[in-house]
């Protein structure tokens, strides 16, 4: 009778136990539920709003440049923009835009709202693969919600997720291979077994895929799996880097192909392009005092800028943590080790483009995973601060504040506020200039520009050039050998259109140049774009010995 009541009351601590966990997950996943459907309406009341007022305040013009080419795409024209063939683009975005083209293949708007939407769900999802990534890396059940409260309200990452490019699809990958590298790093004491790999090197695949200095990541990952099992034998490790590499090798194969047939080349054009562009402002002659030091301090001033809650919170928390004493301080250097493959694809990253790649202008957008992956290191941090309370209602307490400052903070910054309720559509956009064009030039007319997205995309009556090089090989060539007008000539380019700086560098990437050559026609008044003022400039082919259009 006794052994039967204590099999009784086995039995229902071992019931109430798996009740309570089956209660537990059911209140956890009504908490994820409801974060990601905050999340994704948020965006989509931003998404809601007229294309007019969002065009400039989060859609650049470089989202129009990879919207024609899916349009081209589309048409069975290959990724042609103006007269060329080009790689200069993410290919994931692109393609996954093509079929919208098919479905409205004379619609210029339905397409950009596709794109917003297309771009929200991918956040979203990367919304829920972070929150699953901080639990795994978190012991308080509060610090995933805190975070991904954090990535809900963040003006940055709202206006990120609008900004119809590649940028959301790059972050879902991101945190995707980082998490399933975590996985399988904590599942056994050994390396990771072969199917993993090739696993992971498939993610990795789609991360470069979706953006090329995802190869990074690639580069991190293997670093540290080197790092974390280098006492294995040689062979061992071997075959896990040839997965990886195999993995990422059968998703961007297809693409390197279909690059190569129709330009000639495999690295993308925009690169280089972009690079040039850069240097263009030194004469190509970047010094420590003109150029790095400057550029590092801009780099600097961003990532201050664009994550300054994190960063402060885990300022504060730093500090409260380092005054327990040397155990904790070892607990921090224990987590940063924890977090080696994000941080050390963030400080790649950086470096890349502070000293090698540069384009400033785009800094926002190119350092936006390192804001992503900043996430892991306030989860981090946040965790071992709510460790060391030593009461629950001490964590509350804490908890209640750190959710107050993370809500207040973003909700009421200017950026949140101008999502919602800018109407500005004269000073900031680029849609006025295609629009503008469309009316204002002959059908057929060749048409030069530096920036030249949102120009070749609404005004479709005409043909578009693009002289920046960005996704123009010849004409990035032609700068290079300063035959920047050459090349307008012989592309029988009758107006260049553009901000003064975008002229000027033209004009000092070509030989003996005249002044006599372009001809003002007009500035227009009506608009400017990132408050610059376009110039309608004719080409004049009386000087030259060369045909006119």
């Amino acid at each position: 009778m006794g052994a039967e009541v204590v099999l009784a009351e086995g039995e229902l601590q071992m019931i109430s136990s798996l009740l309570g966990k089956c209660f537990e997950q059911k209140r956890e996943n009504v908490v994820v539920w409801a974060l990601l459907a905050v999340n994704f309406c948020i965006r989509c009341i931003v998404a809601a709003r007229p294309l007019e007022y969002l065009d400039g305040l989060t859609i650049p013009d470089d989202a129009y440049l990879s919207l024609t080419i899916a349009r081209n795409i589309a048409k069975g024209l290959g990724p042609l923009y103006g007269f060329e063939y080009t790689n200069g683009f993410q290919p994931l975005y692109v393609f996954l835009m093509v079929p919208t083209f098919m479905l409205v293949p004379d619609d210029l708007f339905i397409p950009v709202r596709v794109a917003l939407y297309l771009l929200i769900l991918f956040d979203t999802l990367t919304l829920y693969l972070l929150y699953r990534y901080t639990a795994a890396l978190s012991k308080s059940s509060i610090t995933p919600i805190l975070v991904s409260l954090a990535w809900v309200c963040n003006p940055y990452f709202i206006n990120t997720s609008l900004n119809g490019l590649e940028t959301s699809l790059s972050a879902f990958f991101i945190v995707a291979a980082l998490y399933y590298f975590r996985t399988i790093s904590n599942s056994h004491a050994g390396s990771p077994t072969l199917t993993q790999c090739f696993f992971l090197g498939i993610l990795v695949g789609f991360a470069i895929f979706a953006r090329i200095d995802n190869v990074f990541l690639a580069l991190s990952i293997v670093v540290v799996l080197w790092w974390q099992h280098w006492h294995e034998r040689f062979w061992i490790l071997s075959e896990r880097f040839l997965l990886i590499a195999l993995g990422i090798g059968l998703v961007m194969l297809p693409w390197l192909l279909y690059s190569y047939h129709y330009t000639g080349d495999v690295y993308p054009v925009s690169g280089k392009a972009v690079r040039f562009l850069s240097l263009g402002d030194v004469q190509h002659k970047p010094t420590l005092e003109n150029w790095y030091f400057p550029i590092l301090g801009y780099a600097a001033m961003v990532l201050a800028k664009k994550n300054w809650v994190p960063f402060g919170l885990m300022g504060l928390m730093t500090v409260l943590l380092w005054a327990r004493g040397r155990a904790i301080r070892s607990r921090i250097k224990e987590t940063i080790r924890r977090l080696a493959p994000a941080l050390l694809f963030s400080v790649l990253l950086i470096c890349a483009y502070v000293f090698f790649i540069f384009t400033p202008w785009f800094f926002l957008r190119y350092f936006y995973p390192v804001a992503v992956l900043m996430l892991l290191s306030l989860a981090v941090w946040m965790d071992l601060f709510f460790e060391g309370l030593k009461t629950k209602k001490h964590m509350v307490a804490f908890a209640g504040i750190f959710f107050t400052l993370i809500v207040t903070l973003n909700l009421t910054h200017k950026h949140f506020r101008e999502l919602l309720f800018s109407t500005d559509t004269k000073t900031l956009g680029y849609m006025n200039l295609g629009l503008w064009a469309t009316t204002h030039f002959p059908d057929g007319t060749v048409i030069g520009a530096p920036q030249s997205g949102a120009l070749g995309y609404f005004a479709n009556n005409l043909r578009v050039v693009n002289l920046d090089g960005v996704v123009n090989k010849s004409c990035f060539e032609a700068l290079v050998q300063y035959r920047g007008m050459e090349y307008v000539r012989k592309a029988g380019i009758q107006y260049i259109v553009g901000w003064e700086i975008n002229l000027d560098h033209i004009t000092e990437h070509s030989a003996n140049f005249k002044q006599e050559e372009l001809i003002l026609i007009t500035k227009i008044e009506e608009f400017t774009s990132r408050r610059w003022e376009w110039y309608v400039m004719k080409v004049n082919y009386n000087l030259r010995e060369n045909t006119a259009p």
